[in-house]
């Protein structure tokens, strides 16, 4: 059975491999944010830029690999966003994980002699 270190481990990793997929694919993406629009059960596509119009300036749907490559750019922005804020979490939960074997640990090996942990060491384990 694997303990909840190693799950938060591997999750750790999962969400670190994300990250990394999210950047990479930014690098290659096209300046700006998309804008969608509804006209009579049509959709329209705008390309915003800084220096633009206020509403951004029309995509034809000729250009469908421009608004894929927008939309896409917007997806990624965000899961880079939540994957941060989460792998952050993890991390912190990964290195405060052994406190508890830790204060067994600090104190005086005599001293250790005469406590009965509340959980066994990994050196009470191995013995």
């Amino acid at each position: 059975m694997e303990t909840l270190k190693e799950l938060l481990l591997k999750e750790q990793e999962r969400l670190e491999q994300i990250l990394e997929k999210a950047k990479v694919r930014l690098k290659d993406a096209p300046q700006g944010k998309l804008r969608l629009s509804s006209c009579r059960e049509n959709v329209q596509y705008y390309h915003c830029t800084q220096g633009a119009r206020k509403n951004g300036s029309y995509i034809p749907k000729e250009q469908m690999e421009l608004i894929r490559r927008l939309a896409q750019k917007s997806y990624d922005e965000k899961i880079i966003r939540l994957a941060d804020k989460r792998l952050s979490r993890v991390r912190k939960l990964v290195k405060d994980y052994d406190e508890i074997a830790n204060v067994y640990q600090r104190e005086h090996v005599e001293r250790q002699k005469l406590i009965d942990p509340v959980e066994p060491t990994w050196e009470q384990q191995i013995a």
